[in-house]
């Protein structure tokens, strides 16, 4: 029984199995406090709705998500099931906006490459270009070693094994520019470092053997926003430079695909918000209705010519045989070939 006890804890996520835990303590709690003694739907249901008054419903989806997974590891207990569950949810949740972090333009990534001075800000330029040409989160910045990264001379091939989606991506790196930023922070980093992490302390022109943890990657965006003197500093934060990447590839002409690859996205919802945040998509979908010359009908001929003899016909057939109409790799679609071979 312990054995299979210790087993079924593998099931919660390994990085935020504590925040799981502290979140089925919290409801434990609640549920004694209150003297209820069952795991069904009305006390669930009670739970979330003294959660709501406390916080935002975006964090109430989350409390419900870990509640989920930890009532079924621990008690078998699938509140999935519950039918008034998630209607109730997405009650609370409705005309409800979530605050988005900002957005950098190229225009200011560009600025702040240029004008702001290597002596003081050489490691937040490198993080800089890296967030941003491949789409990384605080903590895949944070792990980044410098195994991690191939400087391949008119490039640099950088991979991100260690994803939240759990599936390794790569991305390089072109430019001249970016390219000695990145070797001029490199060839500063102590000869005998303890540890294979990339970013370290970069402080005066010089690199110190100490880590760079994750709050301090974290503020990157914010330290850019700062310089260049950009307003509502508080909304530049971790997730800054992943949603700049995902923006500028999207304004370039990107399609869904392309962009979930990049990023490594699984949620094809999550894509399309990006889509429709792109300034550059919605002026082509508005150049498409308003602005696109459409042919005409007139200039299609879909009615099919009657062969006009018998030496037409048999053209025709020969033609089929030798080059057969073939179709493949197509899903969900339905190919119709009608033949009309009377000449009378």
């Amino acid at each position: 029984m312990e054995t299979a006890e210790h087993a079924t804890l593998d099931l919660l996520p390994i990085k935020s199995r504590e925040v799981y835990e502290n979140s089925y303590t919290r409801f434990m709690t609640w549920r004694n406090n209150n003297k209820a003694n069952s795991f069904s739907e009305n006390v669930i249901i009670a739970y979330l709705a003294d959660l709501a008054t406390k916080i935002k419903p975006s964090t109430l989806w989350s409390h419900y998500s870990m509640l989920k997974a930890t009532l079924n590891v621990k008690h078998g207990v699938d509140i999935r099931k519950y039918p008034k569950l998630v209607p109730y949810l997405k009650n609370k949740s409705h005309g409800y906006q979530p605050k988005k972090s900002k957005t950098l333009t190229m225009e200011q990534v560009q600025s702040f490459l240029t004008e702001a001075p290597d002596f003081k800000y050489l490691m937040t330029k490198v993080c800089l270009i890296f967030g941003v040409a491949g789409a990384l989160r605080r903590d895949e910045l944070s792990q980044m070693k410098t195994s991690d990264i191939t400087d391949l001379e008119g490039a640099l091939l950088v991979k991100v094994p260690n994803t939240k989606t759990k599936k390794p991506r790569s991305f390089t790196i072109t430019g001249e520019q970016y390219l000695n930023f990145y070797r001029k922070y490199a060839s500063l980093r102590p000869a005998d470092m303890n540890t294979n992490r990339f970013f370290i302390k970069y402080q005066n022109g010089k690199c110190h053997r100490q880590v760079v943890g994750i709050h301090k990657l974290t503020s990157t965006a914010q330290e850019v926003a700062t310089y260049l003197g950009l307003p509502d500093l508080k909304l530049y934060t971790g997730h800054c430079l992943r949603r700049t990447s995902a923006t500028l590839l999207m304004n370039a002409g990107a399609d869904i695909s392309a962009l979930k690859r990049h990023g490594g996205w699984q949620s094809t919802s999550i894509a399309e918000s990006y889509i429709a945040e792109s300034v550059t998509h919605m002026m082509k979908t508005s150049d498409q209705i308003l602005n696109n010359d459409l042919p005409s009908q007139q200039d299609f001929n879909l009615e099919p010519q009657p062969s006009t003899s018998r030496a037409a016909e048999s053209n025709v057939v020969s033609a089929l045989s030798n080059h057969p109409v073939q179709v493949n790799n197509c899903t969900n679609c339905t190919v119709n070939i009608t033949f009309n071979l009377n000449t009378s």
